[in-house]
């Protein structure tokens, strides 16, 4: 089936720069982005509501060796990956297309408001594109016009999911596997069917967030491309996984093995 008109996407954002880049790339490929919700759930610029979340799930003493460990890695990589963001994200690029585009916009906090919703609905939006830390609820992803909820994860789905994928690849000795989903959303994390895969060969220099960041860039591509597929036959071809591995959902890493991490002499900050 042929659709007779340009596909309506609504973007579930973040409020950084690849999130931002994200939506330069739909832009620039001819997507017909009728509307952006942009979620921000920190407080004074601390993810205040998911450090409680977390201790609350998995204790202080882990989730204060999480914390000390990030702070250790910004203090090692701050300025290379400021660097390296700088050129994956092209600023004055992402916002000069941006600046010529027209939608309608909304700042929230998550995705599960009444007006949010509303927001979006109203919009009446064929596919939802999602690139955001915040949860898409199942009220979001069931509104009415709703064919397709396109997300993605900078890791290889199902056996990397959940928090920077990179780095647990190369942890766990396995380089090769660095790369990046695009998938259908469905209710896990990073569960949903794939739409498209690939892998990522770390350059030299390169940090484990880099990589992460090269991954977001090839997965708003693809998503761009499944809009395009699906307004030409109606459809987002995507394959299911036969089954989720246990234990293939990962944490931030905590002291110990950010410092193992490093002492592995990867080549990969």
């Amino acid at each position: 089936m042929q659709t007779s008109r340009k596909a309506r996407v609504v973007a579930l954002l973040g409020h950084d720069i690849q999130h931002r880049g994200t939506l330069a790339t739909l832009v620039e490929s001819g997507v017909d982005v009728v509307g952006v919700c942009f979620s921000d759930e920190r407080t004074g610029g601390l993810p205040i509501r998911y450090i409680r979340r977390s201790i609350f799930k998995r204790g202080t003493f882990k989730v204060l060796s999480q914390i000390v460990a990030r702070m250790v890695y910004k203090l090692r990589n701050r300025k290379r990956d400021a660097k390296l963001k700088a050129e994956i994200f092209e600023r004055h690029r992402i916002e000069s297309v941006l600046s010529d585009a027209s939608f309608e916009e909304m700042h929230c906090i998550g995705f599960g408001a009444p007006e949010v919703l509303d927001f979006v609905a109203g919009l009446s939006p064929d596919i939802l594109v999602v690139h955001t830390g915040s949860w898409v609820p199942k009220t979001m992803r069931e509104i009415e016009s709703v064919k397709y909820v396109v997300g993605g994860h900078p890791g290889l789905t199902p056996h990397y999911r959940g928090a920077h994928s990179p780095f647990w690849a190369i942890y766990n000795g396995h380089p090769e596997e660095i790369g990046w989903t695009a998938f259908l959303v469905d209710s896990g994390v990073d569960t949903g069917p794939v739409v498209a895969q690939g892998r990522i060969r770390p350059e030299p220099g390169d940090t484990y967030m880099a990589l992460s960041w090269r991954g977001m860039t090839c997965i708003a591509k693809a998503q761009a491309e499944a809009i395009r597929v699906f307004e030409e036959t109606g459809r987002i071809q995507s394959v299911p996984h036969g089954r989720i591995p246990a234990n293939s959902e990962y944490l931030v890493p905590t002291l110990g093995e950010q410092l193992a991490f490093w002492f592995r002499g990867s080549g990969v900050r």
